[in-house]
């Protein structure tokens, strides 16, 4: 069975790599969900014209939403949790966030939205719990999710690999304080003014470090969180760049 997998895997691999490859070639424009994607195709494919490429990210909206029913039907308190909000894959480093939040001791609960899938990564995470972690499932009432997110103490973004993350958007629209892996693609949305990790020790020492912060700094980095997207990732300015894109083709 591993064998297979792995040959699986090996074959996947191969058919996005030719699949991206024929989109570049093909493409008449291409366009990169963030600058750091954009950056990768112009390095990997060096005969394209950067003309042709444009840099189009995701967009969210403010979120302010407080609905204490909504908080006491998942038993939560507004400023009471830390919250993640993901595909409970090996990616997005879930594991990672689980061992650094137990090394602390804090009070506040590890709320973790995300499908518990029946596979060898999420029965790891389910045995690595403790009291403190809250699995809530998948949420897909809107109101609901916007409420849990507007009233978190921080958000733990695990994501490692692509460009603009929507879910780390939202974070932001919620004014959450976010505490990020350590890559270039969340560093470039957050313009490298938020708390990074690379791995789980680290992962417990900027938990600690916004733990230990201010009313001041809390209200400063909340402040900061919502301007990036009422200055640039906004659906409005998103929804400008492609009509502006699209007017070169016409």
């Amino acid at each position: 069975i591993e064998s297979i997998r792995g040959k699986w895997s090996y074959i996947t691999k191969k058919l996005i790599k030719s699949s991206e490859y024929l989109t570049v070639k093909l493409s008449t424009a291409i366009i990169a969900d963030s600058a750091e994607i954009k950056q990768y195709l112009l390095q990997r494919y060096s005969t394209l014209n950067k003309e042709n490429i444009y840099t189009i990210e995701y967009g969210a909206y403010e979120n302010s939403m407080h609905d204490t029913s909504v908080l006491d039907k998942y038993y939560l308190r507004k400023d009471s949790y830390f919250l993640v909000v993901a595909r409970l894959v090996q990616e997005n480093n879930i594991h990672m966030i689980i061992e650094g939040y137990k090394n602390l001791k804090t009070d506040k609960k590890l709320v973790i939205i995300g499908i518990l899938s029946n596979d060898a990564y999420c029965n790891s995470l389910n045995d690595n719990r403790d009291d403190r972690i809250v699995f809530l499932g998948g949420i897909y009432n809107k109101q609901e999710l916007m409420v849990i997110r507007y009233s978190c103490f921080a958000y733990i973004h695990g994501h490692s690999v692509g460009g603009t993350n929507p879910s780390l958007l939202e974070a932001l629209g919620s004014r959450n304080i976010v505490i990020a892996h350590d890559n270039i693609y969340n560093k470039e949305v957050t313009q490298r003014e938020m708390f990074y990790f690379y791995d789980s020790n680290e992962c417990s020492e900027r938990i600690k470090q916004v733990l230990e912060m201010g009313t001041e700094e809390i209200n400063s980095k909340k402040k900061f969180s919502l301007s990036l997207i009422k200055g640039y990732y906004n659906w409005e300015n998103i929804t400008r760049k492609y009509l502006n894109t699209l007017q070169n083709y016409l």
